[in-house]
């Protein structure tokens, strides 16, 4: 097993970025309470943005990882490191979502079957919505002028969307995909008519 000390260092100072972040806001919502005292309103606002803030940050951490870095000459480091942190999945599903979400952005249609392994081993609830969040972008920003991959994401969506919540309406899921894929449609022809 060949053992890469810096990579390590990196993934552990992003998922240590996103950390910082949450104990940053709340020492700062702390102090604003403290300075309003008086206004039970802005404790309200605080507690929503502290939740605002532990709600996104992987997802910025996840932006952040993939700008510092998601090359494709990382592969091999990559993947031995998923696989490594796969040995305690329940563990390491902070770092696994970052790496997943890293080696899917990527390449998105060479490593789409990742989002599988998303699915059987991300299960805490922020990192659930955070996945169903992000394979809406690629829908949205990356599949516009692909349709298999378009509708690849479609099915992935749905299922994520029912891994969040059983009880949801998939006539209604159908019709919210209606209207995506009537926006993509335009996007396309569009962009056909800007060149």
């Amino acid at each position: 097993m060949r053992h890469h000390p810096i990579f390590d260092y990196l993934l552990e100072s992003y998922c240590n970025i996103g950390f910082v972040l949450f104990d940053e806001t709340k020492e700062y919502i702390l102090n604003e309470n403290l300075d309003r005292s008086n206004d039970d309103n802005s404790k309200v606002f605080g507690e929503a943005l502290l939740n605002l803030v532990s709600t996104i940050s992987p997802m910025v951490v996840s932006a952040m990882i993939y700008d510092g870095i998601g090359q494709r000459n990382i592969k091999n480091i990559l993947l031995k490191k998923i696989e490594d942190l796969e040995v305690n999945v329940k563990e390491n599903q902070y770092k696994l979502f970052l790496l997943y979400f890293l080696w899917i952005d990527i390449d998105l249609k060479a490593n789409k079957n990742f989002i599988e392994k998303i699915f059987a081993n991300i299960t805490l609830p922020t990192l659930k919505v955070l996945t169903c969040f992000k394979l809406n972008f690629y829908f949205s920003f990356k599949a516009y002028n692909d349709k298999s991959l378009a509708n690849f994401l479609e099915k992935k969506i749905k299922e994520s969307q029912l891994r969040l919540d059983n009880q949801i309406d998939i006539s209604d899921l159908q019709r919210k995909f209606a209207k995506k894929s009537k926006e993509n449609l335009l996007k396309n022809y569009q962009q056909d008519l800007d060149e």
